[in-house]
């Protein structure tokens, strides 16, 4: 498949049909499969998630803000936990109220709750 350089390329493509949408998704799937060293996360939100997210208008930017700016509480998480490790992530300034509680498995990063204080 084409690397593509903006996000106007792939428009383009898409309209013209020389691509899918499930080309194009299964494509970057598997690129960031296979460069896993990259630390490279596809970000799911579990059900409970997505209604706490709808309930108090946090949205997957604040999540995206949160994860970039946090501490990783250790003493709430299980880093060992088979076959995918849990972290507990508390934000920082705006989000101080707001903490994440991650499943990490492979290249998949779960958002499996949010609190909120």
């Amino acid at each position: 498949m084409k690397n593509f350089s903006s996000l106007s390329e792939i428009q383009a493509s898409l309209s013209e049909g020389s691509v899918s949408c499930k080309s194009l998704v299964s494509y970057y799937l598997d690129r960031i499969e296979n460069h896993k060293d990259l630390n490279i996360y596809l970000e799911v939100f579990s059900e409970e998630a997505q209604k706490v997210m709808q309930s108090t208008k946090i949205d997957t930017a604040d999540i995206s803000v949160i994860l970039r700016n946090a501490d990783v509480n250790f003493s709430k998480s299980n880093p060992r936990l088979k076959p995918c490790a849990e972290y507990f992530i508390t934000g920082k300034e705006s989000f101080s109220k707001v903490s994440l509680l991650v499943s990490r498995c492979d290249s998949t990063a779960t958002i499996q709750k949010i609190i909120i204080e």
